[in-house]
C-alpha cells in the first residue's frame, strides 16, 4: 500500500513538471494577431478585388528596454507590386494608458520611389473630423519578399513620449491592417491653421486581423526584436 502511493506520489510529481513547463513554454507571447486567408477586401470608392500582397495572415510584437519590434506575415509579398503600383501602408495599430491619441501605430509605407517606416499616432482633426495619421519618427524596418514579411522597429524612448510604456505594461487591443494608398509620398500631409491637409493622399483598407491576443511590454517572445 506504501508503494502504491509512493509511486502515485512521483507519477503526480511528473504530471506537476510536466503541466509546469507547459505553463511556462505558454507565456511566450507569439503571433497576437491573426487573420484567415482569402479575406480581402479594398474599400475605395468602387471596390477592388486584393491579391496576395494584401492578404495578412498574421502580426507579432516584441520589445525589451531598447526597443519595440512588430511583424506582419502575408500570404505573399511583392515590392514594387504591378497590381497596385502606388504602394501599401502595412501597419501595427494600439493603445497605451496616459495617451492622448487615438491610436499609435508602427507602419511601414511602400511608396514606388522607397519604403518608409514610422512610429505614429492617430488623432481626429479638422475639416474632415475623422481621423488623421500623423508620424512622429522615421524608424527602421525591412522587406523580405521571400518569407512575405514585413518587420518595423521603433526606440521605446520614443514609444514612451506617446503613454506609458514602461515594462510590464499590457497591450490588450492590439490589430493589423493593410491599406492600399492613393498618393506621392513625398510631401506629407500637413495641419496648416488648425486643419488637415491630405497632401500625401489617401489610404483604402483591403486587410485588418480578426483576433487579438494582449501583449505584455518586456515580456519573452518568438519574435525578435530588431
Amino acid at each position: 500500500m506504501r508503494r502504491t502511493a509512493i509511486v502515485l506520489a512521483v507519477l503526480a510529481t511528473a504530471a506537476g513538471l510536466t503541466v509546469g513547463g507547459a505553463d511556462a513554454a505558454s507565456k511566450v507571447s507569439c503571433k497576437i494577431m491573426t487573420d484567415p486567408a482569402g479575406d480581402v477586401a479594398v474599400q475605395t470608392p468602387a471596390p477592388l478585388p486584393g491579391d496576395d500582397s494584401d492578404d495578412l495572415l498574421w502580426a507579432d510584437m516584441a520589445s525589451n528596454a531598447k526597443s519595440i519590434t512588430v511583424v506582419l506575415q502575408l500570404k505573399a509579398l511583392a515590392y514594387p507590386d504591378p497590381q497596385w503600383v502606388f504602394g501599401r501602408a502595412y501597419n501595427v495599430n494600439f493603445t497605451l494608458k496616459g495617451s492622448s491619441a487615438d491610436e499609435i501605430f508602427l507602419a511601414a509605407r511602400t511608396f514606388p520611389q522607397g519604403v518608409q517606416y514610422h512610429l505614429g499616432h492617430r488623432e481626429t482633426l479638422p475639416p474632415l473630423g475623422s481621423s488623421s495619421n500623423i508620424y512622429d519618427l522615421a524608424v527602421t524596418g525591412s522587406i523580405d519578399t521571400a518569407k512575405g514579411q514585413i518587420r518595423i522597429t521603433a526606440p521605446m524612448a520614443a514609444l514612451a513620449k506617446l503613454g506609458k510604456a514602461t515594462k510590464g505594461t499590457v497591450i490588450k487591443s492590439a490589430s493589423a491592417t493593410v491599406e492600399r494608398l492613393a498618393g506621392q509620398g513625398v510631401v506629407a500631409s500637413q495641419t496648416v491653421n488648425g486643419n488637415r491637409i491630405p497632401l500625401g493622399g489617401f489610404r483604402y483598407q483591403a486587410d485588418i486581423s480578426d483576433g487579438s491576443k494582449p501583449y505584455t511590454l518586456g515580456a519573452p517572445s518568438c519574435t525578435k526584436v530588431g
